[in-house]
């Protein structure tokens, strides 16, 4: 076995820091659109511009002689935010893992004499934005805590901790209005879940999703509710019924199937959703900075991010039921992995896994939650343990991990944890 280990893993994953950098080895390490870059590069704030509130004034030096880029793009790292970066100007599109865009600009001043570092929100919960934009404002004055910032990013593992608060007391106000002495308060949660994936306006779509998410998590419910809806994602099954004609075992089952449609077939699994809206003037200001998940050509630009979301939703919903499952019913994993492979027409979802994993450096944290999945199913399933260990599989792992040693804490840690138990069996 460890001769035929040594054939098929790579070696360890590797990343040796700077220690101790000097102001040119940090401008080194910058991505190319953003390395020799002088106040010619700064544009001034135009006449009527209405500049967001927040922003921060500091001395031109600090961008063309001091550490402010380096700093701010060590801030994305540690706080796992993805950046597309611009030269001209001098900018970033950022997208966190709770998917609130922003996008920050740097200008010169009317005397030419300050820089200004300003982000704007694009989309996603307020909340959640200010959090971000406060650490990165920091970073650009030069008084970013690494520590505190590693101690927000572990804080909002789980998504949006913010945003989540309205699927919340949404679901569980309707829990309160529907439970009755012939149901429990978990089934009624599923059941509205479930309702809502049903519906025809995508945004209570997206709101059952965000449900199914906050049922799944361990961390944000009850662990018996969680455990029944873990259940119902991957093995499509509900409690047993003490009146077997009041129970309808038809949302556990449709949870099941939403979720892998999602995956599989980036899908919002009616061919015809959201094409009455295809004539819908888009907006002319609008500019997608990240690569949708899902055939483009099928949905309006409005569309197509909300699309983007749901798939990083399931994978978090999957990602949320393997960790339960693992722990209290390790072997009904092959029972989720045969009725994947019959629902996704013959592919493996393995497959489809390790596809997700390939486009680390376009997706990373749609990367970095399949990293957890795969974790898991890996750790309690010899199919998967075995498969993900081929070669191959290992050098994406890998590819993965050295994406996130650059830009992305949160994909090197997992893809880190999922190398190690491939390679030595240690969580």
């Amino acid at each position: 076995d460890a001769a035929e280990s040594s054939d098929r893993i790579p070696g360890p994953p590797s990343h040796d820091p700077i220690v101790d950098p000097t102001p040119d080895q940090l401008k080194l390490l910058l991505p190319s659109k953003w390395q020799h870059k002088t106040a010619g590069n700064l544009e001034k704030i135009p006449t009527y511009y209405p500049m967001e509130q927040t922003n921060i004034y500091l001395p031109i030096t600090n961008f063309t002689e001091g550490t402010m880029l380096s700093d701010i793009v060590g801030c994305f790292k540690e706080m796992s935010v993805q950046a597309v970066y611009f030269d001209d100007p001098v900018a970033v599109a950022l997208l966190t893992p709770e998917n609130v865009e922003m996008y920050l600009s740097f200008w010169k001043d009317k005397t030419g004499e300050q820089v200004i570092v300003e982000i704007q929100r694009r989309r996603g919960c307020s909340v959640t934005f200010h959090k971000y934009a406060n650490h990165m404002l920091d970073a650009a004055a030069n008084k970013f805590d690494v520590e505190s910032a590693s101690e927000f990013e572990r804080a909002s593992q789980d998504i949006d901790l913010a945003g989540m608060k309205k699927a919340e007391h949404m679901l569980y106000g309707e829990v309160a209005k529907n439970v009755s002495k012939h149901k429990e308060e978990s089934v009624v949660a599923i059941e509205i879940g479930y309702e809502l994936l049903t519906k025809e306006r995508i945004d209570a779509r997206l709101l059952g999703l965000e449900s199914i998410y906050l049922l799944t998590n361990p961390r944000r419910t009850a662990l018996s509710t969680a455990i029944m809806a873990s259940k119902a994602v991957l093995l499509g099954v509900g409690p047993e019924p003490s009146d077997p004609a009041l129970y309808d075992s038809s949302p556990f089952r449709g949870i099941r199937d939403v979720v892998l449609n999602i995956i599989y077939f980036k899908s919002l699994g009616d061919d015809d959703f959201g094409k009455e809206e295809m004539d819908m003037e888009p907006d002319s200001d609008y500019e997608d900075f990240f690569e949708p998940d899902g055939d483009a050509s099928n949905y309006p630009p409005h569309l197509k991010d909300t699309v983007s979301v749901m798939y990083n939703l399931a994978l978090s919903i999957l990602a949320n039921a393997l960790e339960v499952i693992s722990k209290v019913d390790p072997d009904s994993i092959s029972s989720f992995m045969e009725y994947a492979e019959k629902y996704g027409k013959g592919l493996d979802i393995l497959v489809v896994l390790v596809n997700e994993i390939e486009r680390a450096e376009k997706k990373p944290h749609n990367a970095s939650v399949t990293c957890r999945s795969l974790r898991f199913m890996c750790k309690k399933n010899k199919k998967a343990f075995h498969t993900i260990q081929i070669k191959e599989n290992m050098k994406q792992v890998t590819k993965a991990y050295d994406e996130g040693s650059k830009t992305h804490r949160r994909l090197e840690n997992e893809a880190l944890l999922l190398w190690k138990l491939l390679a030595y069996g240690q969580d």
